[in-house]
């Protein structure tokens, strides 16, 4: 089993485990560099006085699995001087890895979804986004908050965005 594990490894990666091997003996003319994503997210600072302005809207995106190609499966949102909450459970564009659905609490069964083993109502990906829009564009300034969200949350988001064609509609919320 663990020699299969690493000539399945060795086909990926190259060889990794031999004598004589090393990183700069040659490089491989198979090796490709991977492009950046289309769009880099700005992150400039934000004056203490521009604050004072805006709402503070904490958010939250579950997704898939772990890593950056999960797909989102609920998104929430709460902000802090209105206490109005956006929460929107999403259909899965593939399945839920059991380390997500442990973190989650979410499942997907049989066409179902489940938070918690209690069945929860659903949309698709493109309509939940342009809630999540529509509940964004009536507030005036909107600072988006949440925890991990510059290396996992956003790039997740915009990936969404990106793929359902949803960039002019984001144009709408005033995000600062």
């Amino acid at each position: 089993m663990k020699y299969k594990r690493n000539a399945s490894s060795e086909v990926r990666e190259g060889t990794s485990y031999q004598s004589g091997c090393s990183l700069v003996d040659h490089l491989s003319t198979d090796i490709q560099r991977i492009p950046a994503p289309l769009l880099q997210p700005e992150y400039q600072p934000i004056e203490i006085e521009q604050l004072i302005e805006c709402y503070f809207a904490f958010f939250n995106v579950e997704t898939t699995g772990l890593g950056r190609d999960s797909h989102i499966i609920q998104l929430s949102v709460s902000v802090d001087s209105n206490e109005e909450i956006f929460n929107c459970y999403i259909k899965p564009g593939k399945k839920i890895s059991p380390a997500a659905s442990t973190v989650t609490g979410i499942q997907f069964e049989n066409g179902k979804m489940y938070h918690s083993n209690k069945e929860v109502e659903y949309s698709r990906i493109q309509p939940a986004l342009q809630k999540l829009f529509m509940f964004l564009a009536k507030l005036e300034k909107v600072v988006l908050v949440g925890h991990n969200c510059k290396s996992f949350d956003i790039p997740v988001l915009l990936s969404a965005i990106e793929n359902n064609n949803l960039f002019e509609s984001l144009n709408s919320c005033q995000l600062e």
